[in-house]
């Protein structure tokens, strides 16, 4: 299991040895079929997709994110809180880091903030994060600056779109669940009658 997920590291990754590769942030049925292979060592490990992977477009994908944990809507909104709570200390050492030029601190809070966001299914902001740490991890202090305005700007949005008022509230329907605001939700409503 890896944050490794750039062309060519799952290829590396099975030339070095390992049986098998996974990339985070974990998805619950590529972690089965990784088990499920392993447990049975006769079959040869398959070439995997990638998971797919959310619009470049997209600032939150709740819909990913609920899947993700088996449509578990509690825990959906624990973990956007935890998120909402972390994520101010993270970016206060981010930008600490880098106005000290401390590259590898810097490296290391973009790394953490990166996994909390692609947990989260935040493509935007997990972009300019990974953007910031090769910055950071490739000593390029020019690229530095514009990479934390970009991802300054993606976190801006995202807590705009996680903020309990705009994010939409994850209601549950017959026959599964959807992601919409009350007022779609009352729609929906109003159209079944």
């Amino acid at each position: 299991m890896t944050a490794h997920a750039m062309s060519g590291d799952r290829e590396r990754c099975i030339a070095a040895g390992m049986d098998d590769y996974l990339t985070k942030p974990v998805h619950p049925s590529q972690l089965v079929d990784a088990v499920e292979r392993a447990a049975a060592p006769h079959r040869p490990a398959p070439d995997l997709p990638r998971h797919p992977q959310a619009s470049s477009a997209t600032v939150f994908d709740i819909d990913r994110a609920q899947a993700r944990l088996g449509g578990d809507r509690t825990l959906l909104r624990e973990m956007i809180t935890i998120f909402r709570s972390e994520s101010a200390g993270l970016m206060a050492a981010i930008r600490e880091s880098a106005s000290g030029s401390d590259r590898e601190g810097l490296g290391r809070a973009a790394h953490t903030l990166k996994g909390a966001l692609g947990t989260l299914d935040a493509p935007r902001a997990f972009e300019a994060a990974r953007h910031l740490e090769h910055a950071a991890r490739q000593n390029q202090q020019s690229n530095v600056g514009p990479a934390l305005t970009d991802l300054e700007r993606e976190m801006t949005d995202l807590a705009r779109a996680l903020a309990p008022s705009r994010r939409g509230h994850i209601v549950k329907q017959k026959g599964g669940s959807h992601a919409g605001t009350r007022h779609e939700a009352r729609q929906r409503a109003r159209r079944r009658r």
